[in-house]
């Protein structure tokens, strides 16, 4: 688990400055990562980083769920976040590696759906979920960064 809480360490503050190297070297198959690192320079950096593991679907296989805080430029109030991805660790090699099975295969994408849908999954994203909207609630600045996220997000489409 430790390891997992590194592999995320450095995952994230990979995201947070725009470091795609790190970035691909996460995922087992780079040219099918999902990651997104237009709003790394809004972002001063990710914090509390918290991983939720559950077993796979196969052995070395874990789903992760991954709750953390981003803090923006000049906005002291954080965005509770949360991600999920599908793991490969290699106990062997002690590599940890981003499956792209997480995209492309029905049967991970199911799974993965199931376990938000369950205990304690449901109630760490209903709990970061209403966390984020007090803070959107709370902070006008915020609000907007979301308001632009929001908009990005709808130009990739």
């Amino acid at each position: 688990v430790t390891s997992l809480n590194n592999f995320f360490l450095v995952y994230y503050n990979a995201l947070a400055t725009g470091d795609t190297q790190i970035l691909d070297d996460a995922y087992e198959d780079p040219s099918l990562a999902e990651y997104n690192t237009e709003m790394s320079d809004m972002i001063e950096r990710i914090s509390s980083i918290k991983v939720y593991i559950t077993p796979g679907l196969e052995k070395n296989e874990v789903a992760a769920f991954v709750r953390y805080n981003i803090y923006f430029e000049n906005i002291e109030v954080p965005a509770p976040s949360i991600d999920s991805f599908y793991i490969h660790m290699d106990t062997d090699s002690s590599s940890i590696r981003i499956m792209s099975r997480m995209y492309e295969d029905r049967e991970v994408n199911e799974y993965m759906t199931l376990l938000s849908y369950k205990e304690p999954v449901r109630s760490l994203i209903t709990e970061t979920e209403n966390k984020l909207e007090e803070s959107l609630k709370n902070n006008t600045d915020l609000r907007n960064i979301y308001v632009i996220m929001s908009s990005m997000g709808q130009d990739r489409d």
